[in-house]
């Protein structure tokens, strides 16, 4: 079951990408639920950080992970609980205190900017807001 979802999303992301080539020429290259995914921003992502690890090319994995984003995003935000600025802050701040003097050092060999790292976390705190929506721990306090 979990197979055939991730087999129809992959699809769906690959049909949307398929798509969305005819607005390259007006700077939109991609369009999730009415958000778009401009060209320069495509282009800059791709120049910086390169392929995640996947069987497609440099060009297509970019863009399915700027798509899964955007969805993972809109869906915390649909269901309620999207990161806050606080939340992604605290985890910030919590990675720089752990790396210390070597927080900017990590960045650089990550090719990444603070606003990439503050972005990346803000995914990742929407995927579990949304995991852990209806989650009680009996015993804990709130």
């Amino acid at each position: 079951m979990h197979k055939t979802i991730i087999k129809i999303l992959a699809l769906f992301i690959l049909g949307l990408f398929a798509l969305s080539v005819s607005g390259c020429s007006r700077g939109v290259i991609a369009r999730v639920n009415g958000e778009k995914i401009l060209k320069n921003e495509f282009y800059e992502k791709l120049e910086r950080f390169g392929a995640p690890q996947a069987p497609l090319n440099a060009g297509q994995a970019m863009m399915v992970k700027m798509i899964q984003d955007k969805l993972i995003l809109q869906f915390a935000a649909e269901k309620g609980v999207p990161a806050t600025d606080q939340q992604v802050d605290a985890r910030f701040d919590r990675m720089r205190k752990q790396a210390g003097a070597n927080f900017q050092a990590q960045l650089q060999q990550q090719s990444m900017t603070p606003e990439d790292l503050k972005e990346a976390l803000r995914v990742a705190q929407a995927q579990i807001n949304v995991r852990t929506k209806d989650v009680q721990v009996s015993g804990m306090k709130r």
